[in-house]
């Protein structure tokens, strides 16, 4: 049952005429806006973000200023703040002393799931895909659900959207243990790995805040796991579990994988009642692959039709930053992915090797120093599928600086026991080098969850231009299998 909190949360969201928004340029508070604007809501924002990222949600009717000003908050009725912003900004200050309620986003989505059928998606990569497609499996059922993504999704024209369905199915966030706030029905749990460690301090805490996650769900719910992710398949979970992977154990068993050049694949999947399906997906890799495993559990669960469910998986156009092409010309293909995490850089080179023949030039942004640190043996190892390796300095985000740098690009390649990895002293510098290693034949993939993709756009526009067709592919390996 919703707790007294939960509901009185619930009730704020729902009365609110105009809620402001702090902090409203970030991926989760721009899904959150969105959302206030389709419920008919009078919304305002504000961030210190780029101009473009305020235009962009000017244009879908957010009254978006630049800056952080205690005027700001005039005539609203409910502040929302994101996880990013401090706890003396002078907004969140004049809200104070003018008593309007504050809450902060995971409150406020929590409070709008407790409203709907919710569906919550957490791990520690994969959310944002698979928060994407279980809402496209369920739109295209007719359903009309309720998305609150992480990312970009062009099947629904951004980071959200409002259904009339009684569905809402959103991105459950672990940093700063957000997702403890949202309580669905549903959920599913992609993987449980060391992360944000600079906010938890050590792996036992994240897996206690996962385990709490699902002891937050509703008593009759069932959580979605992947059985191949050993520290998550052994996890205690308090809840009706379904197991998903290419484990033999698991309920919705991977059985094949065939990737298709240029990106895609066929699956096929045994399902819990011994039948087996196959079904063909837009996305590129075997975690992909597995992510899609995942969301057909959920819309078995939610009772969708099968015949729904090819048809969805197959025209699933993904999310922006995962395995993204941003230009295919005279041979070179430029890929935009957000991959932070060890675990994912390794996948996304995989998928990568898979689905290309030619040469394979990976861009790396390690995203705060931290991480970096904690995680750089498995950084270090992570590269080996890629030909060529390029590391840009540390993105440090706002708000999570910690002392002087304990570890930097070169202490990072100094630690590779890659044949050709460079450390290069910022993204005008990569650029320059990856031009020189452009040529038919070669996938550059940027990735990284910082600014390193305004790097993989300029490659793009330079690619599209043909400004370089005229350059001689390299030697046998290009266009040849590893």
């Amino acid at each position: 049952m919703p707790t007294p909190d939960l509901l009185a949360r619930a009730e704020l969201v729902v009365r609110s005429r105009r809620p402001h928004l702090v902090g409203v340029a970030g991926a989760a508070m721009r899904s959150l806006a969105a959302l206030f604007v389709a419920l008919g809501k009078e919304v305002s924002g504000s961030d210190s973000g780029s101009a473009a990222d305020l235009g962009v949600l000017a244009g879908q009717g957010v009254h978006a200023t630049h800056g952080h000003d205690a005027r700001n908050v005039d005539g609203a009725d409910l502040v929302v703040v994101s996880a990013a912003i401090p706890t003396d900004n002078p907004e969140l200050e004049a809200a104070r002393r003018r008593g309007i309620p504050i809450l902060s986003h995971a409150q406020a989505l929590g409070g709008l799931m407790a409203t709907r059928d919710g569906i919550g998606v957490a791990g520690t990569h994969g959310k944002s895909t698979t928060t994407a497609l279980v809402a496209h499996i369920l739109a295209v059922a007719g359903r009309d659900p309720t998305l609150a993504g992480g990312a970009d999704a062009p099947d629904f024209g951004g980071y959200a959207r409002l259904g009339h369905g009684p569905e809402l199915v959103a991105e459950a966030d672990e940093f700063g243990r957000r997702f403890l706030e949202l309580h669905p029905r549903v959920a599913i749990v992609t993987a449980v790995e060391p992360d944000h460690l600079d906010y938890y301090g050590s792996f036992e805490a994240v897996n206690e805040a996962f385990q709490r996650f699902v002891d937050g769900m509703d008593p009759h719910g069932v959580v979605v796991t992947c059985e191949d992710e050993p520290n998550l398949a052994a996890l205690p979970l308090a809840r009706r579990r379904i197991r998903y992977g290419w484990a033999g154990n698991a309920h919705w068993r991977l059985e094949r994988f065939i990737a298709c050049a240029g990106g895609g694949a066929r699956f096929v999947v045994r399902r819990p009642d011994g039948t087996r399906a196959e079904y063909t997906t837009r996305l590129t890799g075997r975690h992909q692959a597995a992510n899609a495993v995942a969301a057909l559990a959920v819309a078995c669960e939610l009772g969708v039709a099968d015949e729904a469910a090819p048809e969805a998986v197959a025209t699933f156009r993904g999310t922006l930053r995962r395995f993204e092409t941003l230009a295919l010309r005279d041979g070179i293909w430029i890929v935009d992915d957000y991959a932070h995490h060890p675990t994912a850089v390794v996948a996304n080179l995989a998928a990568a090797r898979e689905a290309h023949a030619g040469r394979l030039v990976a861009v790396f942004q390690p995203h705060t120093t931290h991480r970096t640190v904690t995680l750089r043996d498995q950084f270090a190892a992570a590269f080996q599928d890629a030909d060529r390796v390029v590391v840009t300095p540390i993105y440090q985000p706002t708000g999570r600086s910690v002392g002087p740098p304990e570890i930097t690009a070169d202490d990072l390649v100094r630690q590779m026991s890659h044949p050709n990895a460079t450390a290069v002293r910022s993204l005008d510098a990569a650029y320059d080098l990856v031009m020189r290693e452009l040529r038919p034949g070669t996938l550059v993939i940027v990735l990284g969850a910082g600014d390193v993709t305004s790097l993989a756009h300029r490659l793009a526009t330079t690619v599209d231009s043909g400004a370089i067709a005229a350059v001689a592919p390299v030697g046998a390996r290009a266009g040849a299998a590893r």
